[in-house]
């Protein structure tokens, strides 16, 4: 990809002027042929103008590490909430592997917050489990009990929302 010229050619053979004749050295659209006798010019003798003179190659480089810049920047200030949901999705299918998941919907606010400050005075002592992951599983799952999203819920707050 590269820059485009549009040139005046004289043709050496004949004279017949062509005012519009379209040069993109980058897309090897090289030579010009006199519609008159037929003749051929290489355009980029003619113009001087070489395929690195014409080449955006540097510059979409540039935009492209500014996008990765860019990307990353995104990732560790917007997009960090999803890493944070994967950790979750990774705690739930854990517990779904080895059969916990449906029993934790039946249990109480309470014993997952119980549940989380174990895990918390874990952190750090030992490294069975991902101590934090879990943890805030539990916190979740204890906050969507308590709202009625899923499992016991309170009275007043049973009900499903969409």
């Amino acid at each position: 990809m590269g820059d485009r010229y549009v040139l005046r050619v004289v043709c050496f053979e004949c004279g017949h002027v062509d005012d519009n004749c379209w040069y993109a050295p980058t897309c090897d659209v090289r030579w010009w042929v006199c519609p008159r006798c037929g003749s051929k010019i290489d355009l980029e003798v003619y113009s001087g103008i070489t395929e690195s003179d014409a080449s955006n190659r540097d510059k979409i480089e540039r935009v492209a590490e500014g996008l990765r810049v860019a990307a990353v920047e995104l990732r560790e200030s917007v997009l960090w909430p999803v890493a944070v949901v994967d950790e979750i999705q990774n705690v739930m299918m854990e517990g779904e592997r080895v059969g916990k998941n449906n029993k934790g919907w039946s249990e109480s606010v309470e014993h997952h917050v119980d549940r989380a400050i174990v895990h918390l005075a874990r952190l750090g002592h030992d490294d069975e489990e991902d101590h934090l992951a879990h943890a805030f599983a539990r916190l979740m799952m204890a906050c969507a009990i308590e709202r009625g999203y899923v499992g016991q819920g309170t009275k007043e707050k049973a009900f499903v929302k969409l």
